[in-house]
């Protein structure tokens, strides 16, 4: 169907009884109008989750009040939205049903993306690849530099990484299948590869 106007995830009253909700987006159609977490009468933050599952189309409406973003399986999608109207402060990039031959298409792609203060957590299984890219568009200085802004989940063992926007990369995984992988900005794409 058609959606001409905005989502709000936790209802339209003062007193809706929505104890948590989640907008998922699926399909190619273009969107723009605003998503938000909160109720229609109420802004502010909420415990929702807007996830994009095997979402290949362009998003372009605000975004607003979530707990969570997340980008799960084949999408490889595009974010038209200012990188203000984003107010969340954790992604997810669930790609453990993520099919091999799109390891190097973006899951991700947004001109004008601001990961600052963010935390960004991969979701893997090791079955291994060459590597994964996550996002297309945002230069090393938008990333966060704080300790623990990335985390890589293998197997379901979450391992945070700190970034450095200096040389674009996080420090790496000790050990284990993946020692010396972590995160890296090589021309505004953040892939997670073999870094050592």
């Amino acid at each position: 169907g058609t959606i001409s106007g905005d989502i709000f995830a936790m209802g339209q009253g003062q007193n809706d009884a929505v104890a948590s909700a989640s907008v998922i987006f699926t399909g190619n159609k273009a969107f723009s109008c605003g998503v938000y977490g909160y109720s229609y009468v109420g802004g502010g933050a909420s415990d929702a989750t807007l996830a994009f599952n095997d979402y290949t189309g362009t998003f372009s409406g605000a975004i607003g009040g979530f707990e969570a973003v997340k980008v799960e399986a084949n999408s490889w999608m595009t974010l038209g939205t200012a990188a203000a109207d984003v107010s969340n402060t954790a992604w997810t990039f669930d790609f453990e049903e993520r099919d091999l031959g799109l390891d190097g298409q973006a899951a991700l792609t947004w001109s004008t993306a601001d990961f600052s203060d963010d935390t960004i957590t991969l979701k893997i299984v090791s079955t291994r690849s060459e590597g994964w890219t996550l996002v297309s568009g945002a230069a090393a200085d938008k990333y966060n530099t704080a300790a623990n802004a990335f985390v890589a989940e293998i197997d379901g063992t979450a391992t945070s990484l700190t970034f450095d926007s200096a040389t674009g990369k996080t420090d790496t995984i000790a050990d284990g299948d993946y020692a010396g992988w972590g995160f890296a900005v090589e021309n505004s794409v953040l892939k997670f590869t073999k870094l050592a």
